[in-house]
């Protein structure tokens, strides 16, 4: 099996790799991306950043593919709730009425 390297980077994947790599949420990612593009090869990678070798070819194979949209943090919207305002104040105010009592 031939060796996973990250592809080729602009200059300003390039600048945002390095300058985040202090950044407490994707600072190993970066870093992972960094050394990659350095020339080192994933079982040099994964010793380094204390990372499973698997993850260390995720976050390369999704910056190879997504560019720096693959590796920064997706904000999820979460789950939309199942009940609305409205009916959410009613529980509310029956359920502090009956504490009342």
């Amino acid at each position: 099996m031939a060796e996973l390297f990250v592809r080729n980077l602009t200059k300003k994947e390039r600048d945002f790799i390095y300058s985040s790599l202090d950044d407490k949420k994707i600072g190993y990612r970066c870093l992972i991306i960094a050394l990659s593009y350095e020339g080192y090869p994933v079982s040099a990678i994964w010793k380094r950043v204390n990372v499973h070798p698997d993850n260390v070819r995720k976050w390369i194979r999704r910056f190879n593919k997504y560019g720096v949209d693959g590796i920064v943090e997706r904000k999820s919207t979460g789950r939309k709730p199942i009940i609305d305002k409205p009916i959410e104040q009613k529980i509310i105010s029956i359920f502090t009425q009956n504490l009342r009592i």
